[in-house]
């Protein structure tokens, strides 16, 4: 199976994906981060589930929290016995407090949403990426679907 990458979301915010089939063209470079808090959250719609991200611009030292919303779509509901996790990397410059976590530090887990909050210090100026796993199921009442989102979280301190 090959990984793709969709073009950049709005704001310097990329989110990779699965792909079948073909070859996929070279992914395209993340655009510039600006102020995110400005431009609400950022989406990524799939036919079974939606993901919301709100990363914020913060001051250099200051602690900030980014947030991540997948909202299971009609028909469809989160699976609360998959082992859910989200995994986030710290580039150099960024402390990320709690790098792991799994369904139990899910701040809202529920049958149709779950929301996880990371929350970071960048220790330096600039704009940032953090590359994110984040592995959930949504299923029907006749199937379940394992969900493998690779994700560039992009931040910027000031």
């Amino acid at each position: 199976m090959t990984r793709t990458l969709l073009g950049p979301l709005c704001l310097g915010l990329s989110l990779a994906c699965q792909s079948t089939g073909a070859a996929s063209p070279p992914p395209a470079p993340p655009v510039s981060a600006a102020p995110l808090a400005d431009a609400g959250p950022q989406q990524l719609v799939r036919s079974s589930y939606v993901l919301e991200i709100d990363a914020p611009t913060v001051a250099v030292g200051a602690e900030g929290k980014l947030r991540i919303r997948m909202r299971a779509n009609a028909g469809w509901h989160v699976n609360k016995e998959f082992p859910t996790s989200l995994v986030v990397e710290a580039p150099a410059g960024v402390e990320v407090k709690k790098p792991k976590q799994s369904a139990a530090d899910a701040t809202t887990k529920s049958e149709t949403e779950l929301v996880f909050e990371v929350a970071f210090v960048a220790r330096e100026a600039g704009a940032k990426q953090l590359p994110a796993t984040f592995k959930f199921a949504v299923c029907t009442d006749k199937s379940c679907e394992p969900q493998r989102e690779k994700l560039q979280l992009a931040i910027t301190a000031r």
